[in-house]
Order: C-alpha cells, then sequence, then structure tokens
C-alpha cells in the first residue's frame, strides 16, 4: 500500500475514532492538500477513490487537475487560497468549491463566472 493511501487511512481511522467516543455520525469529507505535490505522488489516492483535493494556486490546479478531473468525473477540487478577481474566470473552469470568499466584489464576480458557463460552486464566505 502506498504511503499516501496509508497516511489517509490512519487519518481516517482517528476521525473515526474519536468521532464514536462522542457519538457522533462520521460524514467529514477530508481534502487532501495537494498543493506543490506533483500529479504522480497523487495518483495513488486517485487510484484508491479518494476524491477531494485541495489547492492553493489557479495556475497550478489547471496544470495539474485538468486532465485528470476529464478523466475522473468525481474529483472534486477544492480552492483552499486567496483568491483574486483576476484569476476568478479561470478558477470557476476547475474547481467545484472556493473556500476564500472575503469580499462582496469577488462573490459577484464567481456569480458572473460561474453563470457564463451554467456551474454552480460551492462557497465558503469568511
Amino acid at each position: 500500500m502506498h504511503n499516501t493511501v496509508k497516511n489517509l487511512l490512519d487519518i481516517e481511522d482517528n476521525i473515526n475514532i474519536y468521532l464514536n467516543k462522542l457519538s457522533i455520525i462520521n460524514n467529514t469529507k477530508i481534502v487532501a492538500v495537494s498543493k506543490t505535490f506533483k500529479i504522480d505522488h497523487i495518483q495513488p489516492l486517485i487510484e484508491y477513490g479518494h476524491i477531494h483535493y485541495g489547492e492553493n494556486k489557479v495556475q497550478e490546479a489547471i496544470e495539474k487537475w485538468t486532465e485528470v478531473k476529464k478523466k475522473n468525473s468525481k474529483i472534486r477540487l477544492h480552492m483552499i487560497g486567496k483568491l483574486q478577481t483576476n484569476k476568478v474566470k479561470f478558477a470557476v473552469q476547475i474547481f467545484d468549491y472556493i473556500h476564500s470568499v472575503d469580499s462582496i466584489k469577488l462573490a459577484k464576480k464567481i456569480s458572473i463566472e460561474q453563470n457564463k458557463i451554467k456551474k454552480n460552486i460551492k462557497i465558503f464566505l469568511q
């Protein structure tokens, strides 16, 4: 078993143990932050079936994930860094979640761009 998969399973086990002690149903989604790692390093997790990945740079995400997402439509990509309004057009094309919406201007820009391509992105407000 690849080390990245083992690490994911260890994290899932720890979460399950903790939530079971609290009698909480586990409906967590682990976002594997893949920034700076090459797709070769992430591929074992993809093959294992993990679908949530986080990136903090739009250009890096486009280069790394465009082909992967074409091959695996279940992959969900999370923008976890500061998003600049001049990169929103590109971000809405590749990301499924944007975690760092911190202004009305940015929210409006996302809304405009996602409407253009008829895509509904989940956003997190700061």
